[in-house]
């Protein structure tokens, strides 16, 4: 702590100056109590009121992620300040396993499935929004999670998703652009052919399926058109050859 929190003070200082955000994550299992007395230490800075570019990163994947976010909003709220909280899944699920593996621990410190984790991304994503010391970023390339926190969000607009360069980009122009510029963007329907009796299931449920994961960040609902209505819809295709069996 000695060497850790000056160090970390001082560059939140120069981040402070410049403007910019300055975010800790709380990574490993077996180090996160020091990670949160390094943030309480460099966020109680006198230095440092005022400013809300202060940015911690929580791991879902992490059984202790909810008890960690209360901790961080009361830290906030006792020292009357407003802080951001990054929420991802978590990228070293193997390594964490492996050392409590190493350590002959009595249980993981992380969820051992992935639909443990990504339920309590839910649940850690329904806290974040109630906190109001909290400015909430939730980092995901999953279109499911975007559409989750789209429908717990409703009709907020004071959080942000995050994601890593060059990963997940369509996604998140999808979402920003519909919703920032309707006026100049909207969803685009599309026909799936399907010429072969079983295509129809295979196709239809995949983008039902869609349709249900997706949410508001979806292209809108699957409807099944025979070949008539398709004809109809797109006079311009008279030349295709159509097929009895229904396209989606």
């Amino acid at each position: 702590m000695d060497e850790l929190v000056p160090q970390v003070h001082a560059l939140a200082l120069l981040a402070r100056n410049a403007g910019m955000g300055f975010n800790i994550d709380a990574e490993e299992q077996d180090r996160l109590d020091l990670s949160l007395d390094v943030i309480e230490a460099v966020l109680a800075s006198p230095a440092l009121r005022g400013w809300d570019g202060f940015a911690g990163g929580v791991r879902a994947y992490g059984k202790r992620a909810a008890p960690v976010l209360d901790w961080l909003h009361g830290l906030a709220t006792a020292l009357d300040r407003r802080i951001m909280v990054r929420l991802v899944k978590g990228a070293y699920w193997d390594g964490e396993i492996k050392t409590a593996q190493v350590a002959g621990l009595p249980a993981y410190p992380v969820w051992t499935r992935k639909a443990a984790t990504d339920l309590n991304y839910r649940h850690c994503a329904r806290r974040l929004l109630a906190m109001e010391r909290i400015y909430p970023q939730f980092a995901t390339h999953n279109a499911q999670t975007v559409a989750t926190v789209l429908e717990l969000a409703g009709n907020r607009t004071d959080f942000e998703f995050l994601r890593l360069h060059g990963m997940g980009e369509a996604l998140h122009e999808r979402v920003h652009i519909l919703d920032s510029a309707p006026h100049l963007a909207q969803p685009l329907a599309f026909v799936m052919p399907s010429y072969k009796l079983w295509e129809t299931p295979f196709y239809g449920v995949g983008l039902k399926m869609y349709d249900l994961l997706a949410g508001r960040a979806g292209l809108g609902a699957t409807q099944w058109l025979g070949a008539g209505q398709t004809q109809r819809l797109l006079p311009g295709e008279a030349s295709l050859n159509w097929a009895p069996a229904p396209a989606a």
